[in-house]
């Protein structure tokens, strides 16, 4: 439902700008504009602060990441063994997505070819002829609830138990995302479990909202329970079923290529009561190029500019005698993960953030050991500090100035745009 007409202005128009990068490009411009129409104008702010802050990930990238779960996995499972793979919902559910593009990854064709590793659906039926694990697969993991039922569905338990091949108290299961309250859950329910996959915390919890950067966390939950009261998330024969911060309150940030679980947010999936959704649960043609897009300044421009980071300009800081470049064109990811390790986020916060993997966090590290501004601990060295430090009042002074230049400019401006289709 259209509660205001947005505004063509070159700032709202910058807004929006800084946003399709963290998306990826995967919506128009168009369609964020018709998603902040469904808010007040007071809370247009909230409202783009949310999209700086969701996860969006497309195909090439969600294999990337089942690539780095699946070698975490083969490098903690017995090597002796064969590792199967076994997709655990019922079709069509995505893991009939995930099941192909792991059995289209390079390392699983070697692995397979060297019997290390195979896929099943029906790992009742498989003929096992050597000591096997199973690893049970899929895209994301959110409450637990569905790997927990066909876990005691399937007695899972049980045919590990009666299975002389199968290694007693050996479980494991993979995804590219679980929530914080799924692993517990099922870590919990299932002791010998073994998860591989990268951790998310609800976004509105106490200690770990990624929103506390902003300091709008409260507000932003209350934004997502006045909407998110009215917007079905699921129907259970003729009752419609309501959660307004997710199913199961999971809290997630979180869509794929082929739409997100139901266990994001329903403000920006749900298409119920006439509320126009941003990422419809349905497959659309995306733009996916994912890793050059969280590679570019684009990237991190608008996450620059959320966290007050106007660094547009190369500087030379001075440290205990020794001259430390910032390069403008180089250095946005570094100095944005080294301002949030300021601020003593941990790893998982600042992925969640950023809306990248611990993989691509580690080479941002590496590259910040390699400057001397970060130690073997991954936190700032007594350079890094000085360096951040010193970059955030200038960012503060070119702030004031740039205010003060536009209160003399005449507002018949011309729109320029920063970048264009991904182009900087």
């Amino acid at each position: 439902m259209k509660r205001h007409a947005f505004k063509f202005t070159p700032e709202n128009i910058r807004k929006i700008e800084y946003i399709l990068p963290k998306i990826k490009y995967s919506s128009y411009i168009g369609n964020v504009i018709k998603w902040l129409e469904n808010f007040e104008t007071a809370e247009i702010e909230l409202a783009i602060d949310f999209l700086m802050f969701f996860e969006y990930i497309p195909l090439n990238e969600l294999q990337s990441r089942l690539e780095e779960q699946i070698s975490n996995a083969n490098s903690n499972i017995p090597r002796e063994h064969l590792i199967l793979l076994i997709p655990f919902t019922s079709y069509p559910k995505s893991n009939d997505i995930i099941a192909y593009l792991i059995s289209k990854l390079r390392s699983y064709s070697h692995m397979q070819a060297s019997g290390r590793m195979d896929i099943t659906r029906d790992f009742e039926s498989y003929k096992y002829s050597k000591k096997t694990s199973l690893l049970f697969i899929d895209d994301f993991i959110g409450t637990g609830d569905s790997f927990l039922k066909s876990y005691r569905n399937r007695k899972i338990g049980q045919f590990i138990g009666n299975n002389d091949e199968l290694i007693n108290n050996d479980i494991y299961l993979l995804a590219a995302i679980i929530m914080n309250k799924g692993s517990e859950y099922l870590k919990y329910k299932i002791p010998e479990l073994v998860i591989f996959a990268e951790k998310r915390f609800n976004c509105f919890c106490t200690q770990n909202s990624p929103f506390l950067i902003s300091q709008g966390a409260k507000k932003m939950k209350a934004l997502a329970l006045k909407y998110g009261t009215g917007l079905r998330v699921l129907r259970r024969g003729e009752q419609d079923i309501y959660y307004p911060l997710g199913y199961g309150n999971c809290e997630a940030l979180i869509s794929f290529d082929y739409g997100p679980p139901n266990n994001t947010l329903p403000i920006f999936w749900s298409s119920a009561s006439s509320w126009h959704p941003i990422f419809p649960r349905i497959a659309d043609d995306k733009i996916a190029q994912s890793s050059a897009i969280k590679k570019s300044v684009a990237f991190y421009i608008g996450i620059m500019k959320m966290l007050g980071l106007s660094l547009y300009t190369d500087y030379n800081v001075l440290i205990s005698g020794a001259t430390y470049k910032y390069d403008s064109r180089l250095d946005h990811s570094l100095v944005t993960v080294m301002f949030l390790l300021n601020k003593k986020y941990n790893e998982i916060i600042i992925c969640q953030i950023l809306g990248i993997t611990i993989k691509e966090l580690t080479a941002i590290y590496q590259y910040g050991k390699q400057r001397r501004l970060l130690d073997s601990k991954n936190t700032l060295t007594l350079s890094g500090s000085s360096f951040i430090s010193e970059l955030i009042n200038k960012a503060k002074k070119q702030k004031f100035r740039s205010k003060a230049i536009r209160n003399f400019e005449r507002n018949n401006l011309i729109y320029v745009p920063n970048s264009f289709k991904g182009v900087v």
